[in-house]
C-alpha cells in the first residue's frame, strides 16, 4: 500500500458523538436491534424489501435495486465468525485512524488515548 491509499474498511459507518454514546446508549442500542431486525428481513426476502424502496421512490429502476440488494447483502455479514451485523474489526479501524491522521485529514491521532476510535458495545449481544 502506498501512503495515500486508504487502508481497507467496512462500509456500515455510524458515527456519535462520544457524550452522546455515554448518556444516549440505551436509545443507540435500540436503533442499531432496529438496523439488525431490518437486516434480517431484507436477507429474508430481498424481493419484498426492493419492492418497498420502490414504492418509498418510484422514480428508482426496480430491478437495478433487487441486484443491488443482492449483490450487497453479502458484504453485511461480519468476516469474523460468529459476530453480530454491524461487528467490525478493532484492528483495521485502528490502521484507518493511523492513516487518517497521517494524511493529515483530521488534526488529532484518535489512537493516542489508547482507547479504539470506535466501539461494537451497543451491538445486539456485545457489550454491556
Amino acid at each position: 500500500m502506498t501512503p495515500n491509499d486508504s487502508p481497507s474498511y467496512d462500509e456500515l459507518v455510524l458515527a456519535v458523538r462520544e457524550g452522546d454514546a455515554h448518556t444516549r446508549g440505551e436509545d443507540l442500542r435500540s436503533f442499531l436491534q432496529a438496523l439488525t431486525r431490518g437486516e434480517r428481513e431484507v436477507r429474508a426476502n430481498p424481493s419484498a424489501a426492493a419492492a418497498a424502496v420502490d414504492a418509498a421512490n418510484p422514480s428508482l429502476e426496480a430491478k437495478l435495486q433487487l441486484e443491488s440488494i443482492r449483490q450487497t447483502l453479502p458484504a453485511t455479514v461480519p468476516a469474523e465468525a460468529g459476530k453480530p451485523y454491524g461487528w467490525q474489526d478493532p484492528s483495521a479501524w485502528a490502521a484507518f485512524a493511523n492513516w487518517m491522521y497521517t494524511q493529515h485529514l483530521i488534526a488529532h491521532d484518535p489512537n493516542a488515548s489508547g482507547l479504539p476510535p470506535f466501539t461494537n458495545e451497543f451491538l445486539p449481544g456485545q457489550g454491556i
